[in-house]
């Protein structure tokens, strides 16, 4: 790591082919790779060891080496990309000096470029990762693991990631018969998905059934939501009733700020995913904290505030009332599945679109994917191609096509399944509307084997599905969030 050659070990840096335990191993996705043989790094001092202004391939500053008069040789044409890296020794104290390029193109202003954590630390790691002991057993260099007397098993200090799915009852999940042994089961996408990925992440299940898009999103916090009639919110800890008959288009009390639509299923919720209750119940009024509290027997929603004032406190018409935003973890991926249910009124394919991306400006950390319907008849399908088609169009690669999948025979080799014929359905299954699989893919629906109850006794539910079903659906979630390195 010297800027000449010398036979002090700690100045060099181990790099080798097998990653081993008690070495220093530099090590990239993928596989062990050199940084400076494959470009990602340009050493400058190296390629030009006689330039500079005292001719010994060192610059002071990035300024001094952007300025030389002799750059295009020093940093030929041929190399120079957007997001690269240069490193360079210092004429001061004879050490590298390392910068990366933050600008899409080649740039001569020292604006665009930033120093590495290697440089202004003056350390050799960005990042450490320390065992029980505290010692240091990995550490990130630019991008790069390097292994410090390894071992896999003491690595504690890597955080899982926070995985938030926000949806409808696609999202929520349903209990129905096990395709394998007959049992009732639970099955939700979420949960195959937390299987999947181990202790590498913290899967959170925001589904609630029945609600629109407009619903969903409003409780995420990613739309406002106005109080038609206003009411008088009590102190003292007594309940106010925020909307009546709330199940009643014509009597609900909440409407979106965005757009103005009806949220009258806001009661729905209160039977979500219990994690997706929990984070229903606070909401805020002027910034009072305030509980939700739903009575799904009578259809009314209700609301106190949680200090213990004595004073009523009057809430006029057309104030607004708000749920903490959810988007706000710098870290989390969001998985966003809605619009099975329609908002009153109908949204156009571009009005849904856009609503959506409306919620996904809120997401500080920039991680989230739009996953597409899924067509299970002929009765819903333009509805649903629809919807999709303008997903695609507005997220492009975010936009992740759940349906394509579920209707391939490539989900069902990944799961070892084997397609069903028209041979393998019964009469009794063929009058309730159960097709074959191979049929149901031919015609571009998603199988039956994938349905609800597709099977074994009581109602044919295609809209959601089993266990084979959402497993499937976590399969490809999985592999499009490696695909972008998230996880």
């Amino acid at each position: 790591m010297s800027d000449t050659f010398n036979t002090i070990v700690s100045n060099w840096q181990g790099v080798d082919d097998t990653p081993t335990a008690g070495s220093d191993n530099l090590v990239k996705s993928g596989g062990v790779q050199n940084e400076l043989a494959l470009g990602a790094v340009y050493d400058v001092s190296a390629k030009n060891p006689t330039a500079g202004p005292n001719n010994d391939g060192k610059w002071e500053s990035l300024s001094a080496l952007l300025s030389d008069a002799n750059l295009n040789t020093l940093i030929p044409t041929s190399v120079r990309k957007g997001g690269m890296s240069i490193r360079f020794v210092k004429t001061s104290d004879n050490k590298y000096v390392q910068h990366r390029l933050i600008s899409n193109v080649w740039s001569v202003n020292v604006n665009n470029w930033t120093e590495s954590l290697m440089s202004k630390n003056g350390s050799s790691s960005d990042i450490d990762f320390s065992d029980e002991n505290g010692n240091v057993i990995l550490s990130v260099i630019d991008g790069y693991v390097v292994t410090k007397n390894f071992n896999s098993k003491k690595i504690n200090n890597i955080p899982p990631k926070t995985i938030i799915c926000v949806g409808d009852s696609i999202t929520q999940g349903q209990t129905g018969y096990n395709p394998i042994n007959s049992a009732t089961v639970y099955a939700a996408y979420p949960i195959y998905l937390s299987e999947m990925l181990g202790s590498k992440a913290n899967v959170i299940n925001l589904g609630a059934g029945g609600q629109s898009t407009t619903e969903i999103l409003a409780r995420m916090g990613w739309e406002g939501i106005k109080i038609v009639n206003g009411f008088t919110l009590y102190g003292n800890q007594t309940e106010s009733e925020l909307t009546s008959t709330v199940k009643s288009v014509g009597a609900c009390n909440l409407i979106s700020t965005f757009d103005g639509r009806i949220l009258n299923q806001f009661l729905q919720a209160s039977q979500g995913h219990p994690e997706c209750v929990e984070q229903m119940t606070t909401v805020y009024i002027r910034n009072i904290e305030c509980t939700l509290r739903a009575d799904l027997q009578n259809a009314k929603l209700y609301i106190k505030r949680k200090d213990a004032v004595a004073y009523d406190v009057t809430i006029r018409d057309g104030e607004q009332l708000s749920f903490m935003d959810k988007g706000s973890d710098p870290d989390a991926i969001y998985l966003i599945c809605c619009g099975y249910n329609g908002d009153t009124p109908t949204l156009t394919n571009d009005e849904y679109a856009e609503k959506i991306v409306n919620a996904v400006s809120r997401i500080t950390s920039g991680k989230y994917l739009i996953l597409g319907l899924s067509v299970y008849d002929a009765a819903h399908e333009e509805y649903i191609t629809g919807r999709n088609t303008v997903l695609r169009k507005y997220f492009g690669n975010r936009f992740l096509d759940i349906h394509n999948y579920l209707s391939s025979y490539e989900s069902f080799y990944d799961q070892g399944l084997t397609p069903t014929t028209d041979a393998d359905i019964s009469q009794e299954r063929a009058t309730q509307g159960v097709i074959s699989d191979v049929a149901a893919i031919t015609a571009g629906y998603k199988p039956s084997t994938y349905w609800r109850d597709a099977y074994i006794g009581g109602s044919v539910d295609s809209i959601h599905c089993n266990l084979f079903g959402y497993t499937a659906m976590a399969t490809i979630i999985k592999t499009k969030m490696s695909q972008l390195g998230w996880i």
